[in-house]
């Protein structure tokens, strides 16, 4: 039975709790690559092979995503995002202390399990306890936070390199997961759901299938690793893909049914979005390894440099609506793909 839903004066301290985890996640995920090359250097790697420590982190938050809803039903909203937050703020501290890439890259994978639960559970929090009228005042101080880690990460990384080491761009997580443990306490209920029956058999065969896609290609793209190794892990990948597709074929009670691919809007989607990501995904990551060692610019001068990319951002998902509002969906997608096409253009 769901718990006793929080007062009405705790309806902005759940979404200030939810934009501490926000926030914390978002200013990760900035703060870290302006960083690694100095954490290249220290850990005697290549620059570009620190592209497992950023895969790590977002395939460990693709695969465990799924199993949020069931595990938010069966535990409890604050069991699990307190839980999750713990895990983010362990996973940071191996990641300060670790000694090689390796170490590294499990401590991501850790953070990513966190990281993984800790948002999707703080917005069902949100919905099951905000009421309609507020829900919309909730979720914009939430995603507020959203918009100020991308700003601040590249900056503050710059500064704790420079100034520090690179170790802080990973501690400064404690305190703030402290705060949002404390505070998730004392602010949301542990709200339980209907018992969900997990497609155990689906998540792990999708699971398993992206970990093989994933590395094979990772493995593909570096010369010194065994070509047999790499082949075969992209087999591995691709079988237990097609595997999955086998089960899900007219199984609508599968992870992700195949059903949805009956549906034009959807297949567009996923097809946009993927090209999006493949011309986008990679600028975060790249620019500061072209600015500190190309060009030869200090982290913190890279960092400044990348704050504009951030501010236009917070700029233009505040007008997104009004924008939307004017040209429609369609108008708004075509003028910001070619804009980001041509800006990735331009860098060549």
């Amino acid at each position: 039975m769901p718990q006793s839903q929080p007062r009405p004066q705790n309806y902005k301290g759940l979404a200030w709790v939810a934009a501490m985890a926000l926030f914390m996640q978002s200013l990760d995920a900035t703060i870290l690559n302006t960083a690694l090359p100095s954490i290249a250097s220290d850990l005697h790697e290549p620059a570009f092979e620190m592209q497992m420590a950023i895969i790590a982190y977002s395939l460990s938050v693709a695969l465990f995503i799924p199993l949020t809803a069931w595990a938010a039903a069966k535990f409890g909203t604050l069991t699990v995002f307190r839980s999750a937050v713990a895990t983010f703020v362990l996973g940071s501290i191996g990641c300060s202390f670790a000694p090689n890439l390796n170490a590294l890259v499990l401590a991501r994978v850790v953070q990513g399990i966190g990281g993984a639960f800790m948002m999707p559970v703080a917005r069902l929090a949100i919905i099951q306890v905000v009421p309609k009228q507020q829900l919309l005042n909730a979720w914009n101080l939430m995603a507020t936070a959203g918009l100020v880690g991308p700003i601040l990460g590249p900056i503050l990384g710059g500064w704790l390199v420079m100034n520090a080491s690179w170790h802080w761009i990973f501690l400064i997580n404690i305190p703030i997961g402290l705060l949002g443990i404390i505070a998730s306490g004392q602010i949301m209920s542990n709200t339980k759901g209907k018992a969900i029956k997990l497609d155990w058999t689906g998540f792990l065969l999708f699971s398993l299938s992206l970990v093989g896609l994933t590395l094979g290609l990772d493995l593909l793209g570096e010369s010194e690793h065994n070509k047999m190794l790499t082949y075969s892990t992209l087999a591995i990948g691709i079988i237990l893909l097609l595997g999955y597709g086998f089960y899900a074929n007219n199984n609508e009670k599968a992870i992700l049914p195949l059903s949805l691919f009956r549906t034009r809007t959807f297949n567009l989607g996923i097809i946009a979005n993927t090209f999006i990501r493949l011309s986008s995904s990679g600028v975060p990551f790249l620019l500061p390894l072209m600015f500190q060692l190309s060009f030869g610019y200090s982290a913190e001068m890279s960092d400044w440099l990348l704050a504009p990319i951030a501010l236009m951002s917070v700029i233009f998902k505040t007008l997104v609506g009004r924008i939307l509002n004017c040209l429609g969906y369609k108008t708004t997608l075509l003028i910001s793909s070619m804009l980001m096409a041509g800006s990735v253009v331009s860098m060549a």
